[in-house]
């Protein structure tokens, strides 16, 4: 017996399945703030390691694309648990749940079917079955429609999902103010995480000034580097040099000064100051010109350049006396 395909039309049955769409398209929008929010969680957690780490290109794209992942799962995980009710199964459990006046004879021939139903020996006949659907039917005709439309949204909005859809929509808002917060207060580290095709340098937390900077040498005359720090110094600092001939810097260890002096950077020359620590690299001769940098716990100094210059030297030297006149 067809009966709710014989009233299809009828304004009960459109509003039935109305209300049936609305519990099944409950479950989908669960599936969306599901995922938003473990999309949302994993974001903040690789800012925060960005922040922390300047992560490399390739560690930032993967976990860009491990979140998309996981969001999509997330999201097809949620619509796969949720049980759908068949639009017969909504109206009857609709109608157990409402306690609408009109549908108390319904309700308890449900009630007689599912004590029957719990009788293995029992099988529940079709004829049986088709009867009280169209009972259930027959009584939701009789209940007015602002009543009726009441009832059914009441009872859409205390469905399991809507619960949980609110419950997600409140850790959404908590997870969103502390994304706004985060990502305001790292901005930095927020633009290098949507710019994960580049790469970033970690900046040197370190205050100090290199000695002498850009510069100009006599050929044949002595070099020395040296490198003064303000406030903390590092455990691990060294020179790394290579003249123009060379392809491959040659390095050098440093050594501490035991009075470090007022200086003044070479590069500005209006800059001084007097420094807790002093370090200085041993001298050589310079023949040619090099370039030069200093590693410092593993962040680097600026590149310097010195350019070595020739002596003068006299090709010819032409000279005219004058006598003084004798007297």
């Amino acid at each position: 017996m067809q009966n709710t395909q014989i009233n299809s039309h009828s304004p009960l049955i459109r509003r039935l399945q109305k209300g049936h769409k609305q519990s099944q398209a409950q479950q989908t929008r669960l599936g969306l703030w599901n995922a938003g929010l473990v999309s949302l969680l994993l974001f903040l957690v690789l800012l925060l390691l960005e922040q922390q780490f300047y992560l490399a290109p390739w560690i930032k794209s993967l976990g860009l694309v491990a979140i998309a992942a996981i969001t999509l799962f997330s999201l097809s995980w949620t619509r796969k648990q949720g049980a759908q009710l068949s639009f017969e199964e909504f109206y009857r459990h609709f109608s157990r749940q409402s306690g609408l006046e009109e549908l108390r004879y319904a309700v308890d021939l449900m009630q007689t079917e599912i004590a029957e139903r719990g009788d293995e020996t029992t099988s529940y006949s079709p004829i049986q079955k088709a009867f009280i659907n169209a009972a259930i039917l027959q009584n939701l005709e009789y209940v007015p429609q602002p009543k009726l439309t009441a009832a059914l949204d009441e009872y859409i909005s205390n469905l399991p999902t809507a619960h949980m859809i609110r419950q997600r929509l409140r850790w959404i808002g908590i997870f969103l103010i502390l994304g706004v917060y985060t990502a305001f207060n790292f901005s930095d580290g927020t633009q290098r995480l949507l710019s994960f095709w580049r790469s970033y340098e970690k900046p040197n937390p370190y205050r100090y000034i290199v000695f002498p900077g850009n510069t100009i040498v006599e050929q044949g005359g002595e070099f020395t580097v040296s490198i003064g720090f303000e406030g903390k110094t590092p455990d691990k600092l060294i020179l790394y040099f290579k003249t123009d001939i060379e392809s491959e810097y040659r390095s050098r260890l440093l050594s501490e000064v035991a009075n470090p002096l007022n200086s003044t950077d070479s590069n500005t020359a209006t800059y001084s100051t007097f420094y807790n620590a002093q370090y200085v690299a041993p001298s050589q001769e310079l023949n040619n010109s090099l370039s030069y940098y200093l590693t410092m716990d593993g962040f680097h100094s600026h590149l310097y350049r010195v350019d070595m210059q020739n002596r003068p030297r006299f090709l010819e030297f032409l000279s005219v006396l004058t006598p003084p006149p004798y007297t």
